[in-house]
Formats: structure tokens, sequence, C-alpha cells
């Protein structure tokens, strides 16, 4: 044991590079001036020690806030459906896109039928309907407005995506037709 303890001064070296070259890969051994030195830290690993803790913090912080916006995504995706078949006999909507503002906030734009948006009772019925999904759903981590568009040959879609609603609604099938 006495060998164990003077052998950094018999090799004329510290302790880690002696455990180096002992070849020790059993983790359950090690040789205890090693573990002193290893326990003195240096300020740069304190550094590296607390960057390394704040990156699995922002990493657990970007976990959670993926997993709320994937929750997120898949209500406004199930509001919006039920509202665009909910007006289907008011505005017979044609398509209808979807904006991300931010994690709790979401607008959907639906592109309707001009002559039957400008029927002022169709309408009201639409916006009714509209209310009536805003007041079940009123929520401080969730928001939904909805806007209609009325369609028109002058209607460019690629204008559509580039004010933000990068959503589109594609039901299965219509991808058939």
């Amino acid at each position: 044991m006495d060998y164990l303890l003077n052998l950094p001064r018999i090799m004329n070296t510290n302790p880690i590079v002696v455990q180096e070259r002992m070849s020790i890969d059993n983790t359950d051994w090690i040789h205890s001036q090693v573990q002193k030195k290893k326990q003195q830290s240096e300020p740069d690993d304190l550094i590296d020690a607390h960057q390394d803790g704040i990156m699995k913090g922002i990493t657990r912080h970007e976990r959670v806030l993926q997993a709320a916006l994937n929750e997120n995504l898949i209500k406004i995706f199930e509001i919006s459906e039920k509202y665009f078949h909910e007006v289907k006999n008011n505005l017979s909507p044609k398509n209808m896109y979807i904006k991300v503002h931010n994690i709790t906030c979401y607008e959907s734009l639906i592109i309707v039928n001009k002559k039957k948006y400008l029927n002022r009772s169709q309408r009201a019925e639409a916006y009714e309907k509209m209310r009536d999904i805003n007041n079940l759903i009123k929520s401080e981590i969730f928001r939904i407005s909805f806007s209609f568009k009325t369609e028109s040959e002058n209607l460019n879609e690629d204008s559509i995506i580039s004010d933000g609603f990068f959503f589109k609604y594609a039901p299965k099938s219509r991808k058939t037709q």
C-alpha cells in the first residue's frame, strides 16, 4: 500500500499520468492521489461545468417548448378542421391555412366562396360559430383567431405562404382527387 502512495514520487510524475500509464480501466478502483487531484478543480473546469449545466438546462427547456408547440399544433389543426367543416354550408370553404405567431397564438385563414361570404346572414352565422369556438377554448396558454379571404382569380398562394401561413389544410380525400 505504501508503494502505491509513493508511486507518483517514485515515477517522478503526477498521479493522473500514473493512472494513464498504469492503464486502470476499472472505474471501481482509483489511486487516492489521483482522486485528490481531480477534486481540486481549475477555474476553467468550473466554467466548463457551469456551461455544461446551462446547456443541459437549455436542452431540457427546448424539449418542454417543443412538446408544448407540438401539442398546440395538434389542437389548432383539430379546431381549424372542425370549424372548416362547420362553415361548409354557410361559406363553402375552399382552402385553409394556419400561421403560428408563437407557441400560444395561432391564426387560421380560410379561403371561402365570395358570393356566399357577401351574403350577410351566412357570414353572420359563420362568425357566430367562430365566437362559440373561441369561447370554448378561452385560455391563457392557447389562442386562435380565424379570418376569411374570398377566393378570386388573383388569389396567390405564394403570397399567403409569404405572410407566414405555412400549414395548408390538405385532407386525404382531396389528395386522391
